[in-house]
Protein backbone atom coordinates (compact mmCIF):
# COMPACT_ATOMS: atom_id res chain seq x y z
CA UNK A 1 0.00 0.00 0.00
CA UNK A 2 0.91 3.83 -1.11
CA UNK A 3 1.40 5.75 1.58
CA UNK A 4 -2.16 8.53 0.72
CA UNK A 5 -4.24 5.49 0.88
CA UNK A 6 -2.79 4.53 4.25
CA UNK A 7 -3.42 8.25 5.62
CA UNK A 8 -6.63 7.95 3.58
CA UNK A 9 -7.70 4.82 5.64
CA UNK A 10 -6.11 6.45 9.37
CA UNK A 11 -8.21 9.76 8.61
CA UNK A 12 -11.72 8.21 7.50
CA UNK A 13 -10.97 6.01 10.88
CA UNK A 14 -10.26 9.01 13.49
CA UNK A 15 -13.17 10.90 11.65
CA UNK A 16 -15.74 7.73 12.26
CA UNK A 17 -14.15 7.70 15.53
CA UNK A 18 -14.33 11.39 16.35
CA UNK A 19 -18.08 11.49 15.12
CA UNK A 20 -19.26 8.44 17.55
CA UNK A 21 -17.50 10.31 20.66
CA UNK A 22 -19.16 13.62 19.66
CA UNK A 23 -22.43 11.96 19.29
CA UNK A 24 -22.21 10.70 22.86
CA UNK A 25 -20.73 14.43 24.51
CA UNK A 26 -23.79 15.87 22.63
CA UNK A 27 -26.44 13.92 24.43
CA UNK A 28 -25.15 14.20 27.77
CA UNK A 29 -24.13 17.72 27.32
CA UNK A 30 -28.24 17.89 26.32
CA UNK A 31 -29.20 16.02 29.39
CA UNK A 32 -26.95 18.11 31.72
CA UNK A 33 -28.62 21.14 30.30
CA UNK A 34 -31.97 19.91 30.98
CA UNK A 35 -31.06 18.79 34.60
CA UNK A 36 -29.60 22.47 34.74
CA UNK A 37 -33.18 24.25 33.93
CA UNK A 38 -34.88 21.87 36.57
CA UNK A 39 -32.60 22.40 38.95
CA UNK A 40 -32.95 26.38 38.18
CA UNK A 41 -36.74 26.32 38.25
CA UNK A 42 -36.88 24.31 41.11
CA UNK A 43 -34.57 26.96 42.74
CA UNK A 44 -37.01 29.77 41.38
CA UNK A 45 -40.37 28.13 42.09
CA UNK A 46 -38.48 27.37 45.48
CA UNK A 47 -37.59 30.78 46.27
CA UNK A 48 -40.93 32.21 44.89
CA UNK A 49 -42.96 30.28 47.12
CA UNK A 50 -40.59 31.26 50.11
CA UNK A 51 -40.97 35.17 48.77
CA UNK A 52 -44.95 34.44 49.23
CA UNK A 53 -44.79 33.09 52.40
CA UNK A 54 -42.83 35.29 54.00
CA UNK A 55 -40.35 33.05 54.69
CA UNK A 56 -42.45 31.11 57.42
CA UNK A 57 -41.98 27.41 57.39
CA UNK A 58 -45.49 26.26 58.17
CA UNK A 59 -48.26 26.71 60.84
CA UNK A 60 -45.60 25.99 63.13
CA UNK A 61 -43.60 28.70 63.02
CA UNK A 62 -46.97 30.74 63.29
CA UNK A 63 -47.53 33.29 66.92
CA UNK A 64 -49.34 32.13 69.70
CA UNK A 65 -52.04 34.22 69.38
CA UNK A 66 -52.93 33.90 65.83
CA UNK A 67 -53.49 29.88 66.66
CA UNK A 68 -56.63 28.62 67.22
CA UNK A 69 -57.19 27.18 70.84
CA UNK A 70 -59.99 25.12 72.41
CA UNK A 71 -63.11 27.00 73.31
CA UNK A 72 -63.76 24.05 75.92
CA UNK A 73 -62.60 24.72 79.43
CA UNK A 74 -61.24 21.64 81.35
CA UNK A 75 -62.71 20.36 84.64
CA UNK A 76 -60.88 22.48 86.69
CA UNK A 77 -63.09 23.59 90.01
Amino acid sequence: MSTPIIATVIGVMAIALLLIVLRRVVRLAIRLALVGVVLVGLLVGGGFWWWNSGGKSGEASAPASNRQGTTRRGNSR
